[in-house]
C-alpha cells in the first residue's frame, strides 16, 4: 500500500457517535416510500465492517488501497468505481430484496460530523464543526460530491 503525506496546518477529521450509529445505521427509503433503519446486526456483519461501509462509500471514498497508487508524478486515483451503488447492493442483496419487492431500497441516509482543527505552533485547535446529513439516491451519483461539500477534498487528498 502506498501513501503520500501533504503538509498542512489545517486537518480535517471525521466523526460519529458509535452508540448511535450501532443503533441506528442506515435511514433508508423503500420502493413503497416507507421509511426503516437497517443498522449491522440487520445486514449480519461486524459492527467494524459497517462502520466502513456507513462513513466512507456513501461520500464516495473506497478504501485507501483503491483510492490511491504512485508512479513517477506522485499519487494518483487508480480505481474508478461506483460505491454509493455498492450501498445499495449491499442492503438489498442481504435483505434478499429485488426491483420487484415493495421494500426494496433506493434512497439511503447517513449523518456524520466533520470536525475542523487548526495546528499553529503545535497547538491543535477545533476550529468548527459542521454536522452533514447525505441522501444519496439509487441509480443517481452525486458527481458533485466534492463540489457541494468542498471540506471533503481534505479527507480524500
Amino acid at each position: 500500500m502506498y501513501s503520500a503525506v501533504i503538509a498542512s496546518d489545517d486537518y480535517v477529521v471525521s466523526s460519529m457517535d458509535k452508540d448511535k450509529l450501532k443503533e441506528n445505521g442506515f435511514l433508508v427509503k423503500h420502493q413503497d416510500g416507507t421509511r426503516s433503519k437497517v443498522n449491522y446486526k440487520d445486514l449480519n456483519i461486524p459492527f467494524r465492517s459497517f462502520w466502513r461501509i456507513y462513513s466512507q462509500r456513501p461520500y464516495h471514498i473506497g478504501p485507501q488501497v483503491h483510492r490511491f497508487a504512485i508512479n513517477e508524478d506522485g499519487p494518483y486515483d487508480v480505481i474508478k468505481k461506483d460505491w454509493e451503488k455498492l450501498v445499495f447492493d449491499i442492503i438489498n442483496k442481504t435483505l434478499a430484496y429485488d426491483t420487484t419487492h415493495p421494500k426494496y431500497v433506493v434512497e439511503v441516509t447517513v449523518a456524520k460530523s466533520f470536525l475542523f482543527f487548526t495546528d499553529s505552533k503545535s497547538d491543535m485547535r477545533l476550529e468548527k464543526t459542521i454536522e452533514d446529513t447525505l441522501t444519496i439516491y439509487l441509480g443517481k451519483p452525486h458527481a458533485d460530491l466534492l463540489v457541494s461539500r468542498p471540506f471533503l477534498k481534505k479527507l480524500v487528498e
